[in-house]
């Protein structure tokens, strides 16, 4: 009878608790699966504005430039 009963309990015992281990990874999972989305979403927020200011920075740092070009151009006569 200890023969049967013992590695049944043993079964039931760890089935119980491997199912404990997965509920609490499979939460763990959804948790930074949560976080992740979140992230994603204020790095594409970031994304979307930096495309919209960077022609406009960049026409400020190149305007100087171009202007300065075109004085030494006529200064020097090309």
């Amino acid at each position: 009878m200890e023969y049967v009963v013992g590695p049944v309990i043993a079964a039931v015992l760890s089935i119980a608790f491997t199912e404990k281990r997965l509920r609490m990874k499979d939460n763990s999972h959804a948790a930074s699966t949560e976080e992740l989305k979140t992230k994603i979403e204020v790095v594409a927020q970031q994304c979307d504005t930096y495309d919209k200011e960077l022609p406009a920075q960049l026409m400020r740092t190149l305007l100087p430039v171009a202007k300065e070009v075109s004085k030494l151009k006529q200064t020097v006569g090309i």
